[in-house]
């Protein structure tokens, strides 16, 4: 059976568990490996490289655009710089409803679409000067492309959309940091983020392009930096909001080992668990024992460094061979 590359993530935690899990007779463990087809062949790295190349060319053909409109500004008219974005914007939806939206090619077109909308929204405004905030252009980019997003069923598209509504909080606090400080902000990424993760993990049963474990991993890394840079600036500074950022972040904690690692066995999230943990760690070594004593102080921060790095590499070893109950 042919699996391609992107279900082989999935795969690998599975024959990891069987491997593991006493499944497999001792010394059979390459045999097992070979009937479930998870070592990609020459044919799956091609289909693999042909769907990347697809991807990245329509990616590439829609900042063309942009890129076109932005150099030749005062060479194109009003009507030709918008005709040229409409007329695309068109196409990528005519091609959508021919080739399908079952297929690799129909989600690429409507990704292309989707970036165009963009184009032409900061055409729009940079045309009438409509006086409206950066982050207003991002955010009914988001707005109106949802659709598009539903209908594509394509992590990548839901993936991209999720930027978008990082970017519009991104610079929402940007305008506002008078009223709102950075801490508001790293709480509202996370906030959105993590509600994207726990809905990408609840509905990947129902709409099984939401749980493609490449993008949720990506949707993790956006709410996890955000809390630790939270609980690092609590060390520091323990006041206000940033007073609760340690309690949720030993509460997340505890949430990932449940799942990733008691449920569904995901070593890249615990990996970025462990990375967390060392980098809070660190964070309040140095602001325990620099002050006091500089010289031990650095050289108890790197043997920290080097014991948390070995041991969660250890621990994440035992993990993946299935030792670690």
């Amino acid at each position: 059976m042919q699996y391609s590359l992107w279900q082989r993530f999935g795969l690998r935690s599975g024959v990891n568990d069987l491997l593991g899990g006493d499944h497999v007779m001792p010394g059979r463990e390459a045999d097992a490996v070979a009937v479930s087809g998870l070592r990609p062949d020459g044919a799956a790295w091609l289909a693999f490289i042909d769907r990347l190349l697809l991807v990245l060319g329509a990616m590439a053909l829609a900042f063309s655009v942009m890129f076109l409109v932005a150099y030749n500004w005062e060479a194109l008219g009003k009507f030709a710089q918008f005709g040229l974005v409409q007329a695309l914007i068109a196409a990528t939806i005519a091609l959508y409803l021919k080739l399908g939206g079952d297929g690799l090619g129909g989600k690429i077109c409507l990704l292309a679409g989707c970036l165009l909308v963009g184009v032409l929204l900061a055409l729009h405004g940079q045309t009438y000067q409509t006086g409206a905030d950066m982050w207003q252009l991002f955010f009914y980019w988001a707005l109106l492309i949802l659709p598009w997003v539903l209908v594509s069923r394509f992590a990548a598209t839901w993936l991209g959309w999720l930027v978008l509504v990082n970017v519009t909080l991104s610079l929402f606090f940007q305008d506002r940091l008078v009223f709102m400080g950075q801490h508001e902000l790293a709480w509202s990424l996370f906030g959105i983020n993590f509600a994207a993760l726990v809905l990408a993990e609840l509905l990947s049963g129902v709409f099984p392009w939401l749980g493609q474990r490449w993008a949720v991993r990506v949707v993790a890394l956006g709410a996890g930096i955000p809390l630790t840079m939270l609980v690092i600036t609590a060390i520091y500074e323990p006041v206000g909001t940033l007073t609760w950022s340690v309690p949720v972040w030993v509460g997340g904690l505890g949430v990932m080992y449940f799942i990733y690692r008691l449920q569904v066995r995901d070593l890249f999230m615990l990996a970025g668990a462990c990375l967390s943990v060392i980098v809070v760690t660190v964070a309040f070594l140095a602001w325990l024992l620099l002050d006091a004593m500089d010289a031990l102080g650095l050289l108890v921060i790197a043997a920290s460094i080097i014991g948390l790095g070995a041991a969660s590499a250890m621990w994440l070893r035992r993990v993946q061979s299935g030792w670690d109950t």
